[in-house]
C-alpha cells in the first residue's frame, strides 16, 4: 500500500504513483485535511515497521480498516 499526500487533485496524484510504480494501482481510501504532509508523517511513523520502500507499506487488512475508519484523523 502507498501512503502519500497531495495538495492537488487526487486523480493526478494517483496517475503519478502509477507512472513511478510502473504498474497499475488502485485508490483504496482518501480524505481531505488541512495538513496533508503532517498526516502523512503521522501515518508513516505509525506504520514505520511495515515500511517496504519509501512510501510503500505492507499493511494488513486490519491496518486498512483502521485507516478507513479514521477519516482525516490518524491518531
Amino acid at each position: 500500500y502507498y501512503i502519500g499526500a497531495t495538495q492537488g487533485e487526487i486523480e493526478a496524484a494517483v496517475e503519478t504513483v502509477k507512472a513511478e510504480a510502473q504498474r497499475d494501482v488502485e485508490l483504496i481510501h482518501s480524505f481531505e485535511t488541512k495538513n496533508p504532509e503532517g498526516v502523512k508523517d503521522v501515518l508513516h511513523r505509525r506504520f514505520g515497521r511495515k515500511r517496504q520502500k519509501e512510501n510503500w507499506f505492507g499493511l494488513g487488512q486490519k491496518d486498512v480498516s483502521w485507516l478507513k475508519s479514521r477519516g482525516g484523523d490518524p491518531r
